[in-house]
């Protein structure tokens, strides 16, 4: 639904020949819609989880690594002020994700296969709680809840079109206080 509202609006705005889509867009905030909450109970059997806290838009990245690049486990944990990446030195960019998609082939220098970027979402969690997180993409994902793996997709990629948020769950005791979560593409 959010891919759709995303083409008529550039319809409309630009003289639009035609679009390649490509899996640079990620949906990584949660929808709350009747749709995606439906689909959420059929998927896992759960009522959707309410949260407490603040989760904001202003995220940060770090690119271009190869898929094969070895990553230090630290870099999952916190975020590095400096990284080597496949270009050299980089340090993480702020990005700003619109209604939780987040265009990576600008960081990425294009789309181009093998590329992946590692994306931070900081967040706050007002008191201990129960949370239910959801992760699609159209090709591979690995994601770390302050440095604990969360959820890879790696092996067998991801197992539905069009991806969704839905796709692979995972529900984690979040403790009170600030969290970190880093996702490789």
């Amino acid at each position: 639904d959010e891919m759709a509202k995303m083409v008529i609006a550039m319809i409309d705005k630009y003289d639009v020949d035609g679009f390649w889509i490509d899996g640079e867009l990620w949906k990584a905030t949660p929808c709350y819609c009747e749709k995606c909450r439906a689909a959420f109970k059929k998927k896992t059997g759960l009522d959707v989880p309410t949260f407490s806290g603040v989760i904001t838009e202003d995220w940060l990245a770090v690119a271009p690594f190869t898929r094969d690049s070895a990553l230090p486990a630290n870099w999952f944990r916190s975020i590095p002020s400096r990284v080597e990446t496949a270009k050299g030195p980089s340090r993480p960019v702020p990005v700003k994700a619109k209604d939780g998609c987040l265009d990576l082939a600008p960081l990425l220098g294009g789309a181009a296969e093998g590329r992946t970027a590692l994306v931070y979402i900081p967040f706050k969690t007002d008191s201990a709680q129960k949370f239910t997180f959801g992760f699609g993409a159209d090709w591979w994902l690995e994601a770390y809840l302050d440095g604990a793996p969360l959820c890879d997709t790696l092996s067998d990629c991801n197992q539905s079109l069009p991806p969704a948020a839905v796709d692979h769950s995972k529900t984690v005791e979040l403790p009170a206080g600030e969290n970190l979560v880093a996702i490789r593409f």
